[in-house]
């Protein structure tokens, strides 16, 4: 990886503005470097195929209605498809949805070894009862209640704990940011502490 080029990981609960914060940090990484960016975005990927028919598209749609994770094969096939075809080497990096639990973590470190990035966590912190309120107010299809609280059990017991991971792993840098916060609060406290981490 050029060594002006950066790697973005998002992570938080549904909810808590992901989307939002990696559009603003992805124009502020192309305005201040010159540099086009390569967004890798599972949820996006999964809600494209449900809308295309197929038996693996209709799985996957059950799947994302009943508030699960999509299976590790599909996750992984998602992200690697992505950089084989449109990774360079010269963009910067964001990726949100992967990985999820501990096998998609062991895939993802064979992916930065391989492409040697330089990865920094961006978690956004936010309650489940913040969480629930904001995914309900903006009224998706998959957003029913059943589905919220299901995928936030399963963001709790299985993607969560993986911030621990990264943090003592020693190759990333980490940074929880309050999400509670109005999104341009957010996205200066996201910027200045990628600012103060960053790593030539």
């Amino acid at each position: 990886m050029n060594s002006s080029t950066r790697a973005i990981l998002f992570f938080g609960p549904q909810g808590a503005g992901k989307g939002t914060q990696k559009q603003n940090i992805a124009n502020w990484l192309s305005k201040t470097t010159n540099r086009s960016v390569l967004q890798i975005e599972l949820g996006d990927f999964f809600r494209t195929m449900m809308k295309t028919g197929g038996r693996t598209q209709d799985l996957v749609k059950e799947v994302q209605n009943q508030g699960k994770l999509q299976p590790d094969f599909l996750a992984v096939y998602a992200v690697v498809e992505k950089l084989i075809s449109s990774y360079s080497g010269e963009e910067h990096l964001i990726l949100d949805g992967f990985p999820r639990n501990d096998i998609q973590v062991q895939i993802f470190q064979q992916l930065v070894e391989f492409y040697g990035l330089t990865v920094d966590v961006v978690s956004l912190e936010l309650s489940e009862e913040e969480s629930i309120k904001r995914l309900l107010a903006r009224g998706r299809d998959d957003d029913n209640e059943a589905a919220i609280t299901e995928r936030l059990s399963v963001y709790q017991a299985e993607t969560k704990p993986l911030l621990s991971h990264f943090e003592s792993a020693g190759q990333y840098a980490v940074h929880r940011i309050d999400g509670k916060r109005t999104i341009e609060e957010v996205t200066e406290s996201v910027i200045a502490s990628l600012t103060n981490a960053h790593r030539d």
